[in-house]
């Protein structure tokens, strides 16, 4: 290799070197963070004219190592040994990780002039900051990266004055003007809002009438409803009147307080009657109110009143006199029970034969007349049974054969038989069948006893066969 050449190579590879120490990466870093720094302040045509000279540097170190590039690819074919295409070698890895790196840093500082011109471009529309500047900037730089940001400001900007007003009117100009605003969902349910309230400010059933029939999709019409509810009720409910509910439930028949309603005009058409708390006060609440739902307690209280007058007095004529005027009453039952006593209870402090007799003629359909006939029996048993010998008990079987007592007579006798011949003929005529009775084969009604012995009373005499007189005793 002459010495011309060798001297070519090891300048371009010099020069290779020296580029490379100049670090285009750390001044292009040095020159973005200044650019940022005024931009920050605000400064962007400064920040635009340092990145433009940052861009030029590169952009000249860049041709020059092309043109290194060049001079080594022209210098390989000359070479004449290894150690030359070594050297070239190495330059040509130099040239080309420098020429990587100027690429990347030309990006970088376009991508930074492009920023920085963005801004430049929206920086007098927001420094305006309404929304026509914003509409102004999205027409006149559609491809700019701050168009996302201008419609967002732009929308709130045409959003703000109506929202601040609040009032329905404004929501709804708002909604007709801007349509395609992502605000305007917000304003529908701001309007929605804005007019419940005016109508529920009114305070009327017809007013929320007016909003469910205006605005039936409303997110307020569930709340509307109730309150139309309410307010056609409370006036009423007010007054609380029986011509008041009358009125509500002809004019509301499908309120849900018709129920409450009814039964209030119940309760006030009966209330006055029921303070008097009379027959006549009950009888006349029926005949003017007969459909009442009261009326079974008006009826049963009517009852009750009747029913204590007679009690109150408490004589048979008295209970009589009440099941002859009142037949169906529910106390029907009782009276007649409490009457039957009453009629009784003379004629069994008496306690005689006649007296029990004329009660069986007098009250035949009296519940005692059965418990009487027998203690007639009792009483006309009493003086035979006292004596009990054979000659009286076989009288008072003649005498009563109809007597349930006939049957205790006929066995006292028998006894006496059978002890009388037991003691003349001894054991065997204890055997001995004793002839039969008339009447053998009555029964003594269940409960009867032998024993029983009622106590006397004043003209009931039975004869005894002796011929001597005997009250029941």
């Amino acid at each position: 290799m002459n010495r011309k050449f060798k001297t070519a190579i090891l300048g371009a590879v010099l020069v290779l070197a020296v580029s490379g120490s100049t670090a285009p990466t750390s001044l292009m870093a040095d020159a973005l963070q200044e650019a940022a720094e005024l931009q920050k302040a605000g400064d962007y045509t400064s920040a635009q004219n340092l990145l433009k000279k940052e861009k030029a540097n590169l952009e000249k170190m860049y041709r020059q190592n092309r043109s290194e590039a060049k001079s080594l690819s022209s210098s390989l074919d000359r070479v004449s040994s290894f150690d030359q295409l070594a050297e070239i070698k190495k330059g040509v890895n130099a040239n080309i990780a420098q020429r990587n790196e100027l690429k990347s840093s030309l990006g970088k500082v376009n991508s930074a002039l492009e920023n920085n011109r963005a801004n430049i471009e929206y920086e007098p529309y927001a420094r305006k900051n309404t929304a026509d500047s914003y509409k102004e900037f999205i027409s006149r730089y559609p491809q700019s990266p701050f168009v996302g940001e201008a419609k967002t400001k732009m929308f709130d900007l045409q959003f703000e004055p109506y929202l601040s007003a609040g009032t329905p009117e404004g929501f709804q100009e708002f909604i007709e003007k801007y349509p395609d605003n992502p605000n305007v969902e917000e304003a529908k349910s701001l309007l929605s809002e804005s007019l419940f309230e005016s109508y529920m400010s009114r305070g009327t059933a017809e007013a929320m009438e007016e909003f469910l029939t205006k605005y039936p999709e409303s997110a307020n019409s569930a709340e509307a409803k109730v309150l139309m509810i309410k307010f056609q009720y409370e006036p009423y409910k007010e007054m609380d009147t029986t011509d008041g509910y009358t009125e509500f439930l002809t004019k509301y028949p499908d309120n849900p307080n018709s129920g409450e309603a009814a039964e209030r005009i119940a309760s006030l058409q009966y209330e006055p009657f029921k303070e008097m708390d009379t027959a006549d006060a009950y009888s006349e609440f029926l005949e003017s109110y007969p459909d009442n739902p009261l009326a079974a307690q008006a009826r049963k209280r009517l009852s009750e009143v009747e029913y204590a007058v007679y009690k109150e007095q408490d004589t048979a004529e008295a209970y009589k006199e009440f099941l002859d005027l009142y037949p169906d009453s529910p106390f029907s039952e009782e009276a007649r029970t409490k009457m039957h006593d009453l009629q009784f209870e003379l004629f069994r402090e008496m306690n005689t034969v006649k007296g029990f007799e004329e009660f069986i003629v007098t009250y035949p359909s009296n519940y005692h007349v059965e418990e009487a006939g027998y203690l007639i029996e009792d009483l006309e048993y009493a003086p035979y049974l006292e004596k009990s010998t054979p000659e009286i008990l076989a009288e008072f079987i003649e005498n009563f054969p109809t007597n349930r007592h006939v049957l205790d007579a006929r066995e006292a006798l028998e006894s006496i038989k059978a002890g009388d011949k037991n003691d003349g003929e001894g054991l065997n005529a204890a055997e001995e069948k004793p002839e039969a009775v008339p009447g053998d084969e009555m029964k003594a009604p269940e409960g009867s006893s032998l024993e029983e012995k009622p106590e006397s009373a004043p003209g009931d005499e039975i004869k005894a066969p002796d011929g001597s007189s005997s009250a029941g005793s």
